[in-house]
């Protein structure tokens, strides 16, 4: 486990045209996190709808207050991660939100039921607005050196 946190740590290390290590990610690895993380997190809005309303029998206003609370928590999360960002390194940021997500959401293949899963999409958005703050956070970092195609 702890092996395979340091590759990916690594990964983050971009070499350049002089071998002189330099940290960071280029910008279309930014922009294609980003990219999936917002394309993923935009199908919880309506499936959730669904979801609570029918199989697990809550009302519109429940619903609707799950939903209140998604949204703060993927605001605290964004408040939390940007005030870590400039004390600690991105990437680890990174890795732990990106960590603490794949838990989050293996719990909710076993806990789905009300209000478990509430609870469960609660924390996910707390951790995805971690996860989204942090990489547009490291994306001013990335200085692009051409012009054109990434």
């Amino acid at each position: 486990m702890n092996q395979s946190i340091i590759r990916l740590a690594d990964s983050f290390v971009v070499r350049g045209k002089d071998m002189q290590q330099k940290t960071g990610m280029t910008l279309k690895w930014l922009l294609l996190a980003s990219l999936i993380n917002n394309f993923a997190f935009g199908f919880i809005w309506p499936v959730t709808t669904v979801y609570l309303n029918g199989p697990l029998h809550q009302s519109l206003v429940v619903v609707g207050w799950v939903m209140l609370l998604v949204a703060s928590g993927q605001a605290f999360g964004s408040i939390i991660s940007g005030r870590l960002f400039d004390r600690f390194a991105p990437y680890k940021l990174i890795l732990i939100g990106t960590l603490g997500m794949i838990c989050i959401q293996f719990l909710l293949v076993f806990f789905h039921g009300w209000p478990f899963y509430a609870v469960n999409l609660i924390v996910a958005a707390l951790l995805n607005g971690w996860i989204m703050a942090v990489i547009n956070a490291y994306g001013t970092l990335v200085k692009i050196t051409t012009v054109g195609s990434f």
